[in-house]
């Protein structure tokens, strides 16, 4: 279980229920949570950057945030606020799908691995990690 301050100031709890659970928010959302650590750097980055309005959808599933309140939900989240939801995200995750001994380590790199991959879309470029010459 993992928590964080929504768009609107309030504290959420987000967190994998069971298998079930797992199996409704794939066939909802198409995203296979369990599958998140096990697949490459690519696949996480789209869980967490490539579609904003799934992954506010996604958290809210999370959440127990449906209907009209999981609109409401969604619609509230500034940039702030989605950033804390991919820390809780991912908090989450390791607590339901990595063994115990595990667990704590991962947590401990998560700001860390969010920064760099935030570091990817900020206009460097990717090959080199440089910044982008063209404007010279």
């Amino acid at each position: 279980m993992a928590e964080f301050i929504d768009g609107d100031g309030a504290k959420r709890t987000l967190r994998v229920r069971n298998i079930g659970h797992l199996e409704d928010v794939q066939e909802k959302h198409g995203v296979a949570l369990d599958s998140v650590f096990m697949s490459d750097a690519q696949g996480v980055a789209e869980l967490l950057w490539g579609n904003l309005r799934r992954l506010a959808a996604l958290i809210a599933d999370l959440c127990g945030i449906d209907g009209d309140e999981a609109k409401r939900f969604a619609r509230s989240f500034d940039g702030d606020a989605l950033e804390r939801a991919r820390e809780a995200l991912l908090e989450a995750l390791a607590d339901f799908c990595l063994p115990p001994h595990a667990r704590g380590n991962f947590k401990a790199k998560i700001p860390q691995m969010l920064a760099m991959n935030t570091s990817l879309s900020d206009g460097s470029n990717k090959d080199t990690g440089s910044p982008d010459s063209s404007a010279a």
